[in-house]
Order: structure tokens, then C-alpha cells, then sequence
């Protein structure tokens, strides 16, 4: 149905539409033929008058003729003849028909219908241009007779014309609605035609689509047929099924299925017995290859061994025997048996500082506890906060515990020796009975529960807090509720000797800190440092405590620190013998200046810096004035006193003032000099002028005391001015490529970057990265490296780190070093060169041209852009002065 009212409804739209075209033509058309009957009218009445008059003159000519000629002729000024007499009231008559009209004399030959031309055109209608011709015709007669009626009477005349005009306007306007009704009969043919088309197309889709139901019906029909066959003989087999399971019913379906199950198990258990069978077959077989490998390794080393023995029992004989290794605290200090319980103890976990306290009987926190260890030491590890009458069952078994507990230390040194994998230690063994005394177990044999139906105890650190908030009360009733009076009586003991609640906690848990290990079954430890040798608190942490971290390491792991701590040792000989170098280069080049200097006549004016770094051991400074060319951060006078920072903290600083410069100059837009901002960054800390200065001498004085070090050394050459503050930024850009360089010969080594190079690929990027240096400073870069990098395989990527006091490896800071040298002496080539053309010259100061003249002397490869940026440097613009960028990096003072 929507698809039937679709098309009538564009077929009433399409006439709509062609309604509305229509109307808006025949208003058109009216508009038109109005302004032409208009205009038609207005010459046909002028027409008309025209002829009217001429009428008039011609009928009173013919009256003039007809009447007797006594008549006068009539005035102008009198009135038209009159077509009548008057009536005697001065009315004119109407005028009658002639006697032709009257007497039927004259008739109509027909209707008119002959002289109407019909023609049709292919449409079967009257042809429009054949009307309107004929029209035009009628109206020329109509003209005429209209002229001749007037002649007689102008109302008739202009009544008939009117009247034929009105009649054509009705024409014109049949003929508009009707060119108006074909041109809406012609859409609604074409619209007609389009829907005719398009139902014809929906007919033939529907006709398709009824073909196509059909077919599916059919096809649908079949399965149908074949799904009916199907369940047909499946209907048949049931019926032959239940006739069969019919004539099985004399036999008893639950016996053969018993059966079937118990056949059924022993398949599967023979299964697993052939499996079982073909593993263990696998199993000795692997053991019996490996035996046999196993006796052959071992005749190997057999033989191996018994050479080496004769060789060594040949070396022996001419060698002197090796002095053994002195005993180390604190085994020189305790017996045997004590030793190997410590050494127990550590390996089941308790932290080298928990010994050294149960070694000096103090808690952690360096309460003496030693008066209570022994009789009240884990008493309270089987307490729980739930527990009631825990009292009562606590002190029937609080004896019995402590008899377990002193039987368990006397084994305890015969277990010593054996690994924790092997055997349960003593607080195992001392948590299975205690656990079941507190229980109300027994301990006899045949009333012992199996030590592995106990539960499991709850964490020390889970009950620390809750019994020490018990303590803390100090409510005696409530103690006496959940533990044992003898416990109660030793906490009131304890409380008046100064223990805190949390360390009464711990000892009463059986514990000397609230996450360490449970040592009971080690308190015949407690307080033999103590008693022996009067050792306290304070020697926590100190040699006591080192050792015994040694103790509780592995042998791989002591073999590891005592590795790293030669290594660190040989890196710190390597930097003293670098600083040592360092200091003599630099007595040596202070020395080859002062002999420059002697030989120029115009000298440099030292740095006012190079006073306070020259001086050694002092308890104070003295300072350096109010000068002008002293930085303001060292304008002072009077003492200052000495306190050197460690070169850590001092480095610590360096790194801080840096960064800070940075994020001032990005947040003011502006470029400060190194002085400048120290006294800056000084400032904000420090609002008194004495500690400011106190502070800026201190850090200065402590930087040149690590001159080695390559960013202690960086920081105070800019701050004097003898190096850019680009040189940070230049290393930077050194480690980067370098790197970059050892990676793409790691990816060619190695296929993928691995991080992991071999010392020769090393050595080859090495001299592939610096071209220019010496061989002097390559062999310098190896001895660094193997320095660094003891073994033959270095991983590169960590060249470059930094310890916990910001000291990088010897490879790293040897590159930074020498490239600072590389900078110090590009700087002094200039500047020598400069000294030398003043010299020449006679000038008392350094001009563009004489800058320019030095860099084409010393360095003629660099380029013009090259030489333009240092130029900018120590001359800068206008617009750069403004900005505040710094000055001159060549700035001579004469």
C-alpha cells in the first residue's frame, strides 16, 4: 500500500504544481491582453468618433440633398439632424426598421455556422491561430457595422461595439483556460506515463521476487520431504533398538556395567603403571649416563689432582710457609661454641645489628635488658590479644616452656654446623613444644601432639604493637587477664628501670627489635660483650657491626665486596695521583706564566679569586675587599673563617647554582654572568652580608681543593673568566657522540645493541672518536679505562655514572679533563697572541681587528662564522648588551 500511494501522491503534487504554472500564465496573459484591449479601445474609439463624424457630415449632406431646397442649411452651431420627429414632447422617436426588415422580406440564409471555419489540430482540438485569425476578421465586420449602426444611432453603435469587445475578451480568456487545461492535460499525460512506468518496474521487481518465493517454497518443500524420510528410519532404527534392548533384558544391565568399570580401572591403573615404569627405565638410565660421566670426571680430576699434588708437594719443598691471617672481632673475642651459635643465627636471618644488640643486651632502643633475658626472653611468643585465661594456662606452663627452652640450647651448639636445609633449628624446635605446652599439651611421649598438626605462630611485628599498648597501660588488672604474674612482676621491674613498652614487647616476644628474628634459642648470647668487655650502645654501627655484616654474608658475596671495596680503593689512588698530577701542572704553568709575564712589558692583572684558591691550611680568610674588580660575592673585609664543605656537598651546590641559573635567565629573558648570579643565589639564602660571604668563600675555598674533579674545576674557571659557560654544554655533546659512536660499533659487533663491548672495540672507537689528540692522551684514555673496567668486557653505558658523592669513574672525568685543557689552552693561544700584537703595536687595549688577526694566527682553519661568534662575545651589540649578555670571555686587563 505505501508503495500504491507513492505515485498518487506525486501525481497530486505534479498537478498542484501545474496549477499553480497555470495560474501564474493566464494572470500574464490577462495583464498582457488588458494593456492591448486597452489600447486597441482607445484607437477604436478614436476610430469610431472619427467616423462618426464623417457620417454625420455625409447623412446631413444627404438630408441637405433630399429636402426641398427652401430649406436653409443649418448653422454649425445648431443641432444634428435627427434621425426622427419628436414625439411633441421633445423626444426623439426611436427609428423604425425599413419596410424591407418589416414586410420579411429580407431572411437569414442560415445560423452562422457556415461562416465559422472549424479546424482541428493533432490533438483534436480547435486550432487556436484559425480562431483567432477568424476573430480578427468578425472584428473588422464588427468595425463596419458598428460604423454603419452609428450612423443612425452612436449609443447603438458604441453599445455594439462594447458588447463585441466583451465577447472577444471572453474568448481571449477561453482560450487561456484552455491552453491552461491542455498544458495540465499534457503533465498529467506525462506523469501518467511516468507512473504507469514506474508501476510496470515494480510489477516486473514483485513479479521477480514472487518467482523467487516460489522457488525457496519448493526447494523448502524438499527438505521437508527428505527431513520427513529421515526421521522416518530413524524411527525405524529406534523400534529395532527397543526390540533389541527387549530381548536383552533377561541379563542384569547393573552387573556388566560393575563390570565394565572394574575393567575399566584396571586399564587405567596398569596404564599408569607402564608409565611409571617407562619413567623410572628413563630415570636410571639418565642416572647410570651420568655415573658414568660422573667416574670419568672424577678420574679426570683424580689424575688431575694427584699431579697437582705432586707439583705443589714439589713447590713446597723449596717455599717458606705462609703466615696465617690474624682473627678478626669478633671471633677473637668469644668462644667456639658462641661463635658458630652466631653464625647460626645469621644464617637464619636475624640483621647484623639485632646480634650486635643481643651481644650487648640492649634493645633497639638502647634499653638495657640484659637482667631479664634470660628468665623472660619469649615467654609471651605463644600470646594472642584474643586469648582468655591465657593467664592461668600461662603460668601453669611458663616452668615447662623455659625447661624446653634451656633444653633447646643445649642442643643448639651441636646443630651449629648443619645448614637450615638440612634441620629444623632451635626456634623451630622451640615453637613446635612451647606451641603445644601453651596449648595444654603434654610433654611426655605418649601424649605429644605431631609437630606438624601445630598451627602456625602470628608474625613478631603483627604482636609487638598490641602487647607494647598492653604495657603501656600500665592497668596491672588487665596485664594479670592475658599474661602471667611473674611477666607482670618483671614489667613493673622493668618500666622503673627505664624500659620502654615497645622493647618490653620485643623481649617478652622473644625478639630485640619488632621486625627482627625471633632469639630465643640464642640468649645465652645476651650481654658476653658487655660482661666481657664493658661494650655499650654507641658501638652500634662501628667495627662490631661491620664485621658481623661480613659474617652473614656468602662467600660469593664477600668476594664481591671485597672486589668492589679494592676497585673503589684503586680509583681513589688513581684520583689522587691525578690530583697530584694536576696540582704540579699547574705550579708548572704558573710558573711558565710568570716567566711570560717577565719577559712582556704589559701584563695581565690576576684574577682577585686566584689569592683565596692559592692559599693552604688556614683557619681564616682574610677578604678580598670592596674593589671593583673583586666579583661582588667577594666583596668583604675582615675575617672570614674557615669551614671547608666535603666535596660532595660542595658539588651538590655547583649543580643546584646551575640549574637555577638556567630557569632564572629562561624566566627574566635575560643572560647573567656566573658572579652576578652567585651573589644572586647567595642572597635569597642568606640575608646577613657576613654569612653570605662566609658561604661564597667556604664553597670556592672547598671546589679548589678537587680540582681533579672536572665539574669542581669547570665551575671556577668560568667564575674566573678563563673559560665560556658553553664548555658544560660542549661536554655534553662530547658524551653524546661518543656514545653514540660505541653504540653503532656495538650494533655492527653485535648485530642489536647490547650495551656490552669487548676492550679492543673499545680502544677502536676511541680513536675513531678523537682524531685529534695525542698519543700521549690516548694511552692516558686506556689506563683510565682500565682503570675503570678491570676485566675485558665493558658495558659502556655506564662510563659516564655517578656515585653516591657525584664522583664519575676515571674514563669519564680523564675525557672531561682533558677536554677543559684542550679549551684552557685554546683560550691562552689567543690571548698570548693578543699580549704579543699590543706589544707590537703600542695599543693600550684589544680592538675587533686585533681579535680577528689573533684567531687567523693561532687557528687559520677556523671559519669567518666561527670567528664571528667570539667577536660577538667580546663585542657584543647594542641589543645584546641590553639583554645583559656576558662579556667578553678575552677581557685583558693592561
Amino acid at each position: 500500500q505505501p508503495q500504491q500511494q507513492q505515485p498518487q501522491q506525486q501525481q497530486q503534487e505534479q498537478k498542484q504544481q501545474l496549477q499553480q504554472q497555470a495560474s501564474r500564465v493566464r494572470d500574464e496573459n490577462q495583464s498582457q491582453q488588458g494593456e492591448q484591449e486597452q489600447q486597441q479601445e482607445h484607437g477604436q474609439s478614436e476610430q469610431g468618433e472619427d467616423e462618426r463624424e464623417q457620417g454625420s457630415e455625409n447623412g446631413d449632406q444627404q438630408q441637405d440633398a433630399q429636402e426641398p431646397p427652401s430649406q436653409a442649411p443649418a448653422s454649425p452651431t445648431s443641432q444634428p439632424p435627427r434621425a426622427a420627429t419628436d414625439n411633441g414632447q421633445g423626444c426623439p422617436t426611436q427609428r423604425r426598421p425599413s419596410s424591407s426588415i418589416l414586410s420579411g422580406s429580407y431572411t437569414l440564409s442560415d445560423d452562422g455556422r457556415s461562416s465559422v471555419q472549424v479546424a482541428r489540430d493533432s490533438d483534436g482540438f480547435l486550432s487556436t491561430d484559425v480562431l483567432i485569425h477568424q476573430e480578427k476578421l468578425f472584428t473588422r465586420s464588427m468595425e463596419e457595422l458598428c460604423g454603419q449602426a452609428a450612423t443612425l444611432c452612436v449609443e447603438r453603435g458604441h453599445l455594439m461595439w462594447q458588447m463585441w469587445a466583451a465577447l472577444r475578451h471572453m474568448l481571449r480568456l477561453v482560450l487561456q483556460d484552455r491552453e491552461t487545461s491542455r498544458a495540465i492535460t499534457r503533465e498529467a499525460r506525462r506523469s501518467e506515463l511516468s507512473v504507469k512506468g514506474s508501476v510496470e518496474a515494480e510489477k516486473a521487481v514483485a513479479k521477480a521476487e514472487m518467482e523467487e518465493v516460489t522457488h525457496m517454497n519448493e526447494v523448502l518443500n524438499r527438505r521437508v520431504l527428505s527431513r520427513q524420510a529421515e526421521i522416518d528410519q530413524l524411527r525405524a532404527k529406534v523400534t529395532e533398538l527397543e526390540i533389541h534392548i527387549a530381548s536383552q533384558a533377561n541379563f542384569n544391565p547393573a552387573l556388566l556395567q560393575q563390570q565394565i568399570e572394574e575393567l575399566q580401572i584396571n586399564v587405567s591403573i596398569s596404564e599408569r603403571q607402564v608409565q611409571n615404569l617407562n619413567a623410572k627405565l628413563e630415570t636410571v638410565q639418565r642416572d647410570f649416563t651420568e655415573a658414568q660421566k660422573e667416574v670419568s670426571y672424577l678420574t679426570n680430576k683424580l689424575s688431575e689432582a694427584r699431579s697437582d699434588y705432586t707439583s705443589m708437594a714439589s713447590r713446597l719443598a723449596v717455599r717458606t710457609p705462609r703466615p696465617s691471617q690474624p682473627r678478626m672481632p669478633p671471633w677473637e673475642l668469644i668462644k667456639e661454641e658462641e661463635s658458630h651459635l652466631t653464625q647460626q643465627a645469621l644464617r637464619e636471618g636475624c640483621s647484623p645489628k639485632d646480634m650486635h644488640r643481643l651481644l650487648l643486651g640492649v634493645s633497639f632502643n638502647n634499653c638495657n635488658i640484659l637482667p631479664w633475658v634470660n628468665n623472660f626472653m619469649g615467654c609471651c611468643r605463644n600470646w594472642t590479644p584474643a586469648a582468655k585465661g591465657a593467664g592461668e594456662e600461662g603460668a601453669g606452663g611458663m616452668a615447662e616452656a623455659q625447661d624446653i627452652a634451656d633444653e633447646t640450647m643445649s642442643i643448639a651448639p651441636s646443630r651449629a654446623g648443619m645448614g637450615s636445609s638440612h634441620s629444623r633449628g632451635p626456634s623451630a624446635v622451640m615453637h613446635s613444644r612451647a606451641g603445644s605446652i601453651a596449648a595444654g599439651g603434654s610433654t611426655k611421649s605418649g601424649t605429644r601432639k605431631s609437630k606438624f598438626l601445630q598451627p602456625m605462630l602470628p608474625p613478631i611485628k603483627d604482636l609487638q604493637p598490641q602487647l607494647s599498648r598492653l604495657l603501656a597501660t600500665q592497668n596491672v588488672t588487665r596485664m594479670q587477664k592475658s599474661l602471667p604474674s611473674e611477666v607482670v612482676q618483671a614489667v613493673s621491674q622493668m618500666a622503673n628501670h627505664g624500659v620502654d613498652p615497645d622493647s618490653m614487647a620485643c623481649l617478652l616476644l622473644g625478639s630485640v627489635s619488632p621486625d627482627g628474628l625471633e632469639l630465643t634459642p640464642y640468649k645465652s648470647l645476651a650481654g658476653i660483650l658487655s660482661k666481657r668487655f664493658g661494650g655499650t650502645a654507641d658501638d652500634i654501627g662501628g667495627p662490631m657491626t661491620e664485621a658481623l655484616v661480613m659474617a652473614s654474608m656468602s662467600t660469593r658475596e664477600r668476594m664481591e665486596h671485597v672486589e668492589n671495596q679494592l676497585l673503589l680503593k684503586h680509583r681513589m689512588a688513581v684520583k689522587y695521583r691525578r690530583a697530584i698530577a694536576e696540582q704540579r701542572k699547574q705550579t708548572e704553568d704558573m710558573k711558565e706564566q710568570e716567566l711570560k709575564q717577565q719577559s712582556r712589558k704589559i701584563m695581565r692583572t690576576p684574577h682577585p679569586l686566584t689569592h683565596l684558591l692559592s692559599q693552604k691550611r688556614c683557619e681564616y680568610f682574610v677578604g678580598l675587599g670592596t674593589d671593583p674588580s673583586v666579583p661582588q660575592v667577594l666583596q668583604f673585609e675582615g675575617k672570614v673563617y674557615c669551614r671547608t664543605l666535603e666535596k660532595a656537598e660542595a658539588e651538590r651546590t655547583v649543580h643546584t647554582i646551575w640549574r637555577s641559573k638556567r630557569e632564572f635567565e629562561g624566566t627574566h629573558n635575560i643572560n647573567v654572568t656566573l658572579p652576578d648570579y652567585l651573589y644572586i643565589f647567595l642572597q635569597r639564602k642568606f640575608s646577613k652580608a657576613q654569612t653570605l660571604s662566609e658561604a661564597a668563600y667556604n664553597l670556592l675555598y672547598s671546589l679548589s681543593k678537587h680540582m681533579y674533579d672536572p665539574d669542581c674545576s669547570i665551575f671556577l674557571k668560568v667564575l674566573m673568566n678563563e673559560v665560556g659557560e658553553d664548555i658544560r654544554e660542549q661536554q655534553d655533546g662530547l658524551k653524546s657522540t661518543f656514545l653514540e659512536a660505541l653504540k653503532h660499533i656495538d650494533e655492527e659487533t653485535n648485530v642489536k645493541a647490547t650495551g656490552w663491548l669487548l676492550k679492543n672495540d673499545m680502544r677502536a672507537g676511541l680513536r675513531k672518536s678523537f682524531q685529534n689528540k695525542t698519543e700521549h692522551q690516548m694511552v692516558e684514555l686506556f689506563d683510565a679505562l682500565d682503570s675503570d673496567e678491570p676485566r675485558e668486557l665493558v658495558n659502556y653505558f655506564r662510563l659516564f655514572d655517578s656515585d653516591n658523592d657525584l664522583n664519575q669513574g676515571v674514563f669519564a672525568e680523564t675525557i672531561r679533563q682533558q677536554h677543559l685543557n684542550e679549551q684552557m689552552a685554546f683560550y691562552q693561544s689567543i690571548e698570548d697572541a693578543i699580549l704579543d700584537q699590543v706589544e707590537k703595536n703600542g695599543n693600550d687595549a684589544c680592538t675587533p681587528q686585533m681579535l680577528s688577526t689573533a684567531f687567523k694566527k693561532t687557528h687559520p682553519h677556523m671559519s669567518s662564522e666561527e670567528v664571528d661568534v667570539y667577536q660577538r662575545r667580546v663585542f657584543p651589540s647594542k641589543n645584546e648588551k641590553d639583554k645583559g649578555l656576558n662579556s667578553p670571555r678575552f677581557e685583558i686587563d693592561f
